[in-house]
């Protein structure tokens, strides 16, 4: 048997009970990344966008999202 990562046959745990691995969305980091056309970036702190105030040009919406916070053309 082959263990990887976080599974019991690895011995990462301290041998009690089996550890579950954490999951990670696929591509979750490139949707925030720059090159995602038609956004732009107000804050990249999600928590920071609560407290800002902005407005977004005619033919943009705001969005509020992981990834912070801005306006994205329609």
């Amino acid at each position: 048997m082959v263990g990887m990562g976080c599974s019991p046959a690895s011995g990462d745990g301290d041998g009690d009970a089996p550890e579950s691995p954490t999951l990670v969305a696929a591509g979750a980091h490139s949707r925030c990344s720059p090159g995602n056309s038609g956004r732009r970036s107000i804050s990249k702190d999600p928590k920071g966008c609560r407290q800002t105030m902005f407005v977004c040009a005619p033919g943009e919406t705001p969005f509020f999202d992981a990834c912070g916070c801005g306006c994205e053309r329609r």
